[in-house]
């Protein structure tokens, strides 16, 4: 009786072990960081991540995530994302401006301003950034 105890906790176990290492989304899709492009005054940075769905219906996601890096109460947050697309890139112009370089895409959510601030800080010591979309024919026209 007690080897069948171990058994059963060795197969419930081996499983959760094996992937722990895994960066798994809502129902089993897999994150792949693209890009990670820092401000040029590296106060944020923005990711880019594809969210392999991995079924017959589904495309894959695209999603675009800010993160003040000033400060441990910063967390990432969704600025965008997409899906039916072959990819997205970005690339900041300034230190406020975000410019995000995509192909023929479905996009589902998207925010054009992206602030953060603290308590006790004045509006003027809020750190924001303005997210610029820019279409072209190709991925290949993006350059990061």
């Amino acid at each position: 009786m007690k080897w069948r105890v171990h058994l059963l906790t060795l197969v419930m176990i081996v499983p959760l072990l094996a992937c722990a290492s895994c960066d798994r989304g809502i129902g089993g899709s897999r994150n792949t960081e693209i890009q990670r492009d820092p401000s040029p005054d590296g106060r944020s940075v923005a990711q880019v991540t594809r969210v392999d769905s991995s079924g017959a219906t589904d495309s894959d996601r695209y999603q675009i995530r800010l993160q003040y890096l000033k400060s441990k109460h910063s967390r990432p947050v969704l600025i965008l994302e997409a899906n039916r697309t072959t990819g997205l890139k970005v690339k900041w112009t300034d230190k406020n401006t975000l410019e995000v370089c995509y192909p023929k895409a479905d996009i589902t959510t998207f925010r054009n301003m992206y602030d953060y601030g603290e308590e006790g800080w004045n509006y003027s010591e809020w750190y924001w950034v303005e997210i610029l979309l820019r279409r072209v024919p190709d991925i290949a026209q993006c350059t990061a």
